[in-house]
């Protein structure tokens, strides 16, 4: 939900974004929309697409979502030390990037 931004984003450029097929964030969009989180409005200008529009709930949820991975990264840091933390930040963006190689 963080991808979206305020004016809100077509379906498809989501997907495109979050490296996701359409409809698998389609199918996403829809749970969110279910738990109140997203609106799925028509794009005006094509019929066949749609906006996807956080709501209040959603800008919310974004939001603490963000406190938490922020305290998160302090108290990683703080235990590890910044350049152990540096390393295991790494560690994961490799291993995030083998997993999206092998799993496409």
């Amino acid at each position: 939900m963080s991808r979206v931004p305020g004016g809100g984003l077509r379906l498809s450029e989501l997907a495109e974004r979050a490296d996701i097929t359409k409809a698998g964030i389609g199918q996403f969009m829809k749970y969110l929309e279910k738990l109140e989180y997203v609106a799925l409005t028509p794009d005006p200008s094509d019929s066949r697409a749609k906006i996807v529009r956080l709501t209040a709930s959603g800008r919310a949820a974004v939001e603490l979502s963000a406190r938490v991975l922020a305290d998160t990264e302090l108290r990683w840091s703080a235990a590890l030390g910044p350049e152990r933390h540096q390393e295991l930040r790494r560690s994961l963006y490799e291993v995030s990037l083998l997993s999206a190689r092998n799993n496409p």
